[in-house]
């Protein structure tokens, strides 16, 4: 944005770069605000370009002023600043060393560019002003991002217009989606569900020495001998530690099955197709093709920014069918798990943990996982109850199920979660001490729990099943009969089946 040709005086909000004083003028800065916490920067984007934040509920690219100058670059400080300017009708971030003042300058003032400007700025400086001491220059903001490399970014509703908003969404038929969020270092990724076959712990890895550029290496699930990756190498970050919350996603990439290791998983969430965000058109070649889009998500006060990847863009067509053809290899003369299980049902699970026991419940019936949400108390609920919280307009009860199972509760951790689930239209959140993760497993895996009725938390058992491959006992809860019991309880589980006769107990009890 350049002088005003009908004004004699402009005003300019000058501020400093590596001790350099510029000016743009004041109708094309909209604000100026601190540096925030995050910002969330784009894989392989430009050097200058070092990310978005979510101001206010729009998301805004941010560039880096001394790196898109050429200028020497310095650690931030108290004094950086953001400037929020208007460039083709969208909101550009501009971080600066600080901000000094806003200045009058009349036209007849403004002198060309320093002849000796650097070629590659000539372009963005647009006039000089001689002051005592110093030069002050002029930004043609405009030339600093063309018209073709910005994103016009939607703006996304409040969080309490939220449910009407998605209402009115789901009655024009957009299409909603279940996505797995997921942590890659300090960034936020997420993948369609529809892709995952299974979340599992990280499992023993045997490395193949003569194609470790590609992969970490290969590992067996389900007597299928598949190739795994640190999916963050696909964006040149740095490999992370391993920790307890590793974890390994098995995703179905056009037939090519494998293990991608993620840092952890966040949380599971459904959003529209429209509240997905396009990449900014400054993110070019393969990263524009991995990236599908931004998309806001809101925990508690804060709103964190996601980058949606396209799953079948993340490997090019020369590594996918290289490890088409080393999948083929590996597995050759194997059995076809499909034919092991072909005669029983095959369901999906999700697998968490309460104290030291692994737990179940069917994937169909849950909305959402989500990390801990500020709860507000119930005065006098039952002792299993913690309280309810706000989830995007729909307030939920939380039942925190070591008290159900009558098992000591632990306190909130970083791996706590709040699972969100949806019986008959009716919605609960259950907190659980850490997810695992999802599975397919024959349904036959399971078998009705023996013992007493009443004996421990036997009444909420769907069914009790042990994996051949790890060892391990899953208990497959009943979902309906925990929300069933937890409305008729009065102290004292399974009063609503007193009286009832013995068959009709055990088709509550167990679905098989």
């Amino acid at each position: 944005m350049k002088l005003d040709p009908n004004s004699d005086v402009s005003q300019f909000v000058t501020f400093t770069l590596d001790k350099e004083i510029f000016g743009v003028l004041i109708h094309a800065v909209e604000e100026i605000i601190t540096l925030p916490d995050k910002v969330t920067p784009v894989p392989k984007a430009p050097s200058y370009f070092s990310g978005m934040i979510n101001l206010r509920g729009e998301v805004i690219s941010v560039i880096d002023l001394k790196k898109r100058l050429s200028l020497p670059s310095s650690d931030h400080s108290d004094s950086t600043r953001i400037m929020i300017v208007s460039i083709a009708d969208a909101k550009v971030g501009m971080i600066v060393d600080s901000v000094s003042r806003v200045l009058p300058i009349a036209a007849n003032h403004v002198l060309p560019p320093p002849a000796i400007m650097h070629q590659s700025n000539a372009s963005y400086i647009f006039g000089s002003v001689q002051q005592a001491d110093s030069v002050l220059l002029l930004l043609d903001t405009d030339q600093l991002i063309r018209v073709n490399e910005l994103a016009i970014y939607s703006q996304i509703v409040d969080n309490e217009n939220l449910p009407a908003t998605r209402e009115l969404q789901a009655s024009a038929a957009v299409k909603e989606r279940i996505l797995i969020g997921f942590k890659l270092g300090f960034q936020n990724y997420a993948l369609d569900i529809k892709y995952i076959e299974e979340i599992i712990e990280l499992p023993k890895i045997t490395p193949v020495p003569e194609m470790s550029h590609l992969i970490e290496g290969i590992f067996h699930q389900r007597n299928q001998a598949l190739p795994i990756l640190y999916l963050g190498n696909q964006f040149r970050l740095p490999p992370s530690e391993i920790t307890e919350e590793t974890t390994v996603l098995i995703i179905n990439d056009s037939g090519l099955v494998m293990g991608y290791i993620v840092d952890q998983i966040t949380e599971v969430f459904r959003a529209y197709d429209n509240e997905i965000i396009p990449p900014p058109p400054n993110v070019s070649g393969r990263s524009a093709e991995q990236l599908e889009g931004i998309l806001k998500v809101k925990q508690n006060d804060t709103t964190e920014v996601v980058m949606a990847l396209n799953v079948e863009k993340i490997l090019s067509d020369e590594e996918h069918e290289y490890l088409i053809q080393l999948n083929e290899g590996l597995n050759d003369g194997q059995d076809d798990p499909a034919d092991h299980q072909s005669s029983s049902e095959v369901i999906s699970i999700l697998k968490f943990h309460v104290g030291e026991e692994i737990f179940a419940i069917r994937v169909p019936d849950i909305d959402e996982i989500t990390i801990m949400q500020k709860m507000v108390p119930v005065p006098k609920a039952p002792p299993f109850v913690n309280g309810v919280i706000n989830l995007r307009g729909d307030v939920i009860t939380i039942i925190d199920l070591a008290k159900v199972f009558g098992n000591t509760a632990q306190s909130a951790a970083e791996t706590t979660r709040i699972v969100i689930v949806s019986m008959e239209e009716q919605k609960a959140g259950f907190q659980v001490d850490r997810v695992i993760g999802i599975e397919h497993v024959p349904l036959s895996l399971f078998e009705k729990p023996s013992g007493l009725i009443r004996g421990q938390y036997n009444l909420f058992v769907e069914g009790i099943g042990r994996t051949p491959d790890k060892d391990e006992v899953i208990i497959l809860m009943d979902i309906g009969e925990i929300l069933i019991q937890s409305e008729t309880y009065d102290g004292e589980w399974g009063n609503h089946l007193l009286g009832e006769p013995e068959d009709r107990i055990s088709e509550n009890v167990s679905s098989f």
